[in-house]
């Protein structure tokens, strides 16, 4: 008998610059963006919160893992391997980012529409069911500097926890 591979905590947190950067720039983050969820999408919300047991829900949030991206171009892609809801703040940390260069783009799935969401200097906000949302960041040109954080639930740890 083949035996189950059970979920665990990857927690690069736990590292003294990653806790630093944790501390100081996530850890209050995370429940303001996810009482904005909560009021926007209350049903994803809780089956995302019943979707995973409370050691792997960040802050008491139903999200389970963040990404942090420092100018990082993307292709177009769904984030399939989400559960639920994503919430993503992307900053112009350099104020120097030229028109277009770094944004986040939403395409409508036959392509024949996309908007080009610009950063701004406070920051832009995103949130939504990104498993059904076609999404890229582009490229970041010349000296500015973009940095995006990104919430979520992973599909993978949802799926450990069902089958334990």
């Amino acid at each position: 008998m083949k035996k189950l591979k059970k979920p665990y905590k990857l927690n690069a947190w736990e590292h003294k610059d990653g806790k630093a950067f944790y501390d100081t720039h996530v850890a209050d983050l995370l429940p303001a963006a996810w009482r904005v969820m909560v009021e926007r999408y209350p049903t994803l919300c809780d089956q995302m919160l019943a979707a995973v047991p409370k050691r792997y829900q960040m802050e008491g949030t139903g999200f389970t893992k963040v990404t942090v991206a420092w100018n990082n171009p993307t292709p177009l892609h769904y984030d399939d391997q989400n559960f639920g809801l994503t919430f993503l703040i992307a900053f112009d940390i350099s104020g120097t980012l030229p028109p277009g260069s770094g944004s986040h783009v939403l395409c409508d799935t036959d392509l024949a529409v996309a908007v080009q969401v610009r950063d701004t200097q406070g920051g832009v906000v995103t949130l939504g069911d990104y498993r059904r949302c076609l999404h890229a960041n582009r490229a970041v040109h010349g000296s500015g500097e973009r940095l995006i954080l990104t919430a979520y639930c992973s599909r993978t740890l949802v799926d450990l926890c069902a089958k334990a």
